[in-house]
């Protein structure tokens, strides 16, 4: 398994968001049907208090399977792809990419990929739109430090993660458990 740039992942893509500034501060569009055609069901905002944090990687199951558009609204991420769909020619390769406030990068991904990021700055607000409902029995996550996918994250002295995701398997461990229609 190896890292790939993103615009090497069939249909993820690379956003940039306007922002219109004035002296009163900004304005921007989290999402326009004209950037991307997708029907998303669910705005959701996370807020992480320390960097070094390590959300992910998390997928669901078809036909739970989720597309999302993720867009930091404050502070900065390393955001994580990993394309889980069997027959792919990318398939169980990853693509790593910065997305801040600063950059005002925005990352959609279609479903099929497991996602996971971690946070480099402190006090970090990420926006998520997502074209299905969250199913619990249909969520399965891969250990952020699996030993066959083996992704090049940042390096901190300290990690921060939920016990779910500390807890999380290998991606040899539950492969057969994958059911992903392409």
């Amino acid at each position: 398994m190896s890292q790939k740039e993103i615009k090497q992942f069939s249909d993820v893509m690379v956003l940039k968001r306007e922002v219109y500034e004035s002296e009163l501060g900004y304005f921007t569009n989290l999402y326009n049907q004209n950037l991307i055609e997708c029907d998303f069901i669910q705005d959701s905002v996370s807020h992480i208090n320390k960097r070094g944090t390590v959300k992910g990687l998390h997928f669901q199951n078809s036909p739970f399977s989720q597309a999302k558009l993720v867009t930091v609204l404050q502070g900065k991420i390393v955001d994580c792809i990993v394309d889980i769909r069997p027959k792919s020619d990318t398939y169980l390769d990853y693509g790593l990419i910065e997305i801040s406030d600063k950059n005002k990068n925005m990352l959609f991904i279609p479903r099929g990929y497991a996602h996971g990021y971690m946070t480099l700055e402190e006090n970090t607000l990420i926006n998520y739109k997502i074209d299905n409902k969250y199913s619990p029995e249909n969520e399965f996550s891969i250990n952020w430090k699996d030993k066959t996918l083996d992704i090049k994250w940042p390096e901190f002295e300290k990690y921060f993660l939920s016990k779910k995701d500390e807890q999380a398997p290998q991606i040899d461990e539950i492969t057969h458990k994958i059911k992903i229609h392409e």
